[in-house]
């Protein structure tokens, strides 16, 4: 759950995109030529896209200096991975798969 502080954070950058958004929908507005017009379209959308990332990333706590690892392409075209609860043994017979949990290659694990 987000504190009341992110929270406030959150809303002063919001606020921020949103004035710049502004902005570029008065320009659109203004403008003549259609790939201006496309252009500014293409970064009001990065806008829209960076706010949502943005409440994600306050949402998840997610900084920086978290630890941030792409997982390999596997070997074989239709490999994937799995997420073993390995109980503090090597013994690979009592490790047992985490449910639901499958990743494939190109995906990141943030920790």
């Amino acid at each position: 759950m987000m504190t009341e502080d992110k929270a406030e954070e959150l809303k002063y950058i919001r606020e921020i995109l949103e004035k710049e958004k502004s902005v570029l929908e008065l320009q659109i507005k203004s403008a003549v030529d259609l790939a201006q017009k496309a252009d500014l379209m293409g970064k009001i959308n990065l806008i829209k896209f960076s706010q949502e990332l943005l409440r994600r990333c306050f949402e998840y706590n997610l900084i920086p200096r978290n630890i941030w690892r792409k997982v390999p392409m596997p070997d074989h075209q239709y490999s994937e991975y799995r997420l073993m609860q390995d109980f503090e043994t090597e013994d690979r017979k009592s490790w047992e798969e985490v449910p639901n949990f499958r990743l494939h290659g190109g995906e990141v694990i943030i920790g």
